[in-house]
């Protein structure tokens, strides 16, 4: 765990504790954030209501923020709202935290827990990244013990890897982002669910092939049956199945289809801009985004095609996760947790959210519309996303290998051959 002088943490705490916080049974102010007209130490924690075994506390990123601002916050408000008045001497209070600013929802739990542990919160929602620095910080509790964990068939394979770390269960997935293939459906005549399928696209088709973490070219890599690691347990990739996927590059490259410039972007939302103004057939996109945007007269999706039928996406799933501070209100929260998690109202929200749903219960609850037939394909093909420290091993290797592929100055063997050099 981070140390931290204890002042200046309590002083973070008082702040960001008291200038965040909505009860679920009130009307919500107008904006979930409340900017201070007086220095921090004039915002004292009594601004909240005082923690107790009739007030539960959940802390959340802005995107889950329960409120009538949007329609996912309305559904998740109205949730919250039943289950207090289920519990007739419940209070339910929410407070909204920023997911990676300073003094965003991670940091002020780590300080917190040291400096003004009765500010704590009792249920938070955690990305994959801030669920695995959480469990290394022992900020959440082990769910074992309380809630069954997820289980096939009902929980999708994606959401039940997300839920465990380390071989213990800590987190109970709600909602999954990720990254698809947008493509016009004029443009080809069949979903391009194999690479044979975009080299007879019409057009340009761009995926960020500058992202210095190669997170697209690392999930053709594992779906072609690729592993990353070799017979010592260091990292390694596999030669022939490596210069197979720098070949379908080179391939796509010569027949016009990935030009050069795809090596001057570096995020979805930038190939997904060049399809929507016409520049491109196929790209890639963000989930949400394109669930967003996307007009189902004109525009479909796919998992990232593969060299056979098939393909899959990386997802990032974020769980919900119980802070130990206050064992009196673990059985509560965690009855919160169930009935978050009950289908009539997590197929709602995720449809709200454009995030893929982890059951197929919550799936069977959209509408019927393109949107859930796209999403049902999906979740089928979902993987978890590798961690950050993963793709900066890889990824510059292999971005630079895609880069010297379509500049056209060596081959896919003997780019393959210098990224598998330089991991030795």
């Amino acid at each position: 765990m981070h140390k931290h002088k204890a002042l200046p943490a309590l002083l973070a705490v008082l702040f960001l504790v008291g200038c965040s916080g909505t009860v679920v049974g009130e009307t919500p102010a107008p904006s979930s954030e409340i900017t201070p007209s007086l220095p921090p130490m004039a915002s004292p924690v009594s601004t909240e209501p005082a923690s107790s075994p009739e007030n539960l506390v959940l802390w959340v990123v802005p995107q889950f923020a329960p409120n009538q601002d949007t329609a996912a916050g309305a559904v998740l408000l109205e949730r919250l709202q039943a289950f207090e008045q289920s519990h007739p001497d419940l209070t339910i209070t929410v407070r909204i935290k920023q997911e990676q600013d300073p003094g965003g929802l991670l940091e002020t739990l780590q300080a917190a827990s040291i400096a003004a542990p009765s500010t704590l919160p009792d249920i938070v929602s955690l990305s994959p990244q801030m669920l695995e620095i959480a469990v290394q910080a022992d900020l959440i509790l082990p769910l074992d013990d309380l809630l069954n964990p997820p289980a096939s068939p009902e929980w999708y394979d994606f959401s039940i890897d997300a839920s465990w770390i380390r071989d213990a269960y800590f987190g109970l997935p709600f909602g999954a982002d990720g990254e698809l293939v947008a493509y016009n459906i004029n443009a080809f005549s069949a979903a391009p669910f194999a690479w044979s399928d975009l080299l007879e696209g019409t057009a340009y088709f761009y995926f960020p092939a500058g992202d210095p973490q190669a997170a697209f070219t690392l999930n053709q890599y594992l779906t072609q049956g690729g592993t990353l690691m070799g017979t010592r347990g260091s990292a390694a990739l596999e030669a022939e199945t490596l210069i197979e996927v720098l070949a379908y590059y080179d391939a796509l490259h010569e027949a016009g289809v990935l030009p050069l410039i795809a090596t001057q972007y570096t995020t979805a939302d930038e190939t997904w801009n060049l399809f929507v103004n016409g520049q491109a057939v196929a790209a890639l996109a963000p989930l949400r985004t394109f669930f967003d945007q996307h007009d189902p007269r004109f525009v479909s999706a796919v998992p990232l095609p593969a060299q056979t039928d098939g393909g899959s996406i990386f997802v990032e799933t974020w769980s919900w996760a119980v802070v130990p501070h206050d064992s009196t209100r673990h059985t509560l929260a965690v009855e919160l947790l169930e009935w978050l998690s009950d289908p009539t109202f997590l197929g709602p929200w995720t449809d709200a959210l454009n995030l893929l749903p982890p059951t197929g219960a919550a799936l069977a609850a959209w509408p019927d519309s393109s949107k859930a037939s796209i999403a049902s394909r999906l979740v089928l093909k979902a993987q978890t996303r590798p961690t950050d420290e993963i793709l900066d091993v890889f990824g510059p290797l292999l971005q630079d290998a895609i880069n010297q592929i379509l500049l056209g100055t060596t081959t896919p063997e003997e780019a393959a051959a210098t990224v598998i050099q330089a991991l030795q």
